[in-house]
């Protein structure tokens, strides 16, 4: 995966463009080559998209107070990347 600088005019670049998806993340803006996305349908899977369609459900019911609370936690959580070792932010 490459990392690219953006610009003026490669500030808003996203999408795929032939074999290429241009992606943009918190570090800064990567180009990929396209792979079509795999879904197995396998029950864990299933599982586990049915308890964070639930997690989504309860987020989307607190008051905004309580998504405040919730966005502040997550500002002293970090988890740290296996590939290169850089800790990251979490987001509520």
């Amino acid at each position: 995966m490459a990392k690219i600088i953006l610009n003026v005019l490669a500030n808003g670049i996203q999408g795929k463009a032939g074999n290429a998806v241009f992606v943009r993340g918190r570090t800064g803006g990567y180009v990929r080559a396209y792979t079509v996305p795999r879904d197995p349908k396998s029950a864990s899977q299933a599982a586990i998209r049915s308890h964070f369609a639930k997690a989504v459900t309860a987020f989307q019911g607190l008051s905004a107070a309580q998504a405040a609370q919730w966005r502040t936690y997550a500002l002293t959580q970090f988890k740290v990347d296996a590939r290169d070792g850089t800790a990251r932010q979490m987001t509520g």
